[in-house]
């Protein structure tokens, strides 16, 4: 994975906005370090994963595992249009900035 995609990677979980495509790579990486366990992932949220067992987990050793998969996160990338109505929402509203829902739907995508 390549070091930018990753380190943006981390920050979404860390903030709790992940993509579709991070979902994927969680679930790739829980299937890693914990195989064969039944768990329900709340929120997508890498840190409240409840495994049926009632075991404990480390979502450090997850994060870790993380590092090693095939990431790209570009399949989810929002539409041009969806993208330009984002945009002229924004300024529109007066929010073109890192707040705003032009920038927040094109961050996870740019390296």
């Amino acid at each position: 994975m390549i070091e930018n995609t990753w380190r943006k990677l981390f920050e979404r979980l860390r903030s709790g906005n992940v993509t579709p495509d991070d979902e994927g790579v969680i679930t790739q990486a829980i299937a890693k370090v914990y195989p064969g366990r039944d768990y329900v992932l709340v929120n997508s949220n890498i840190f409240d994963i409840r495994f049926s067992d009632g075991e404990a987990y480390s979502p450090e050793v997850i994060m870790e595992a993380i590092k090693d998969l095939e990431y790209t996160p570009s399949a989810n990338r929002p539409s041009n249009t969806a993208l330009l109505d984002a945009l002229f929402q924004d300024i529109k509203d007066g929010t073109l900035n890192t707040n705003g829902a032009f920038y927040k739907a094109l961050d996870p995508y740019l390296d």
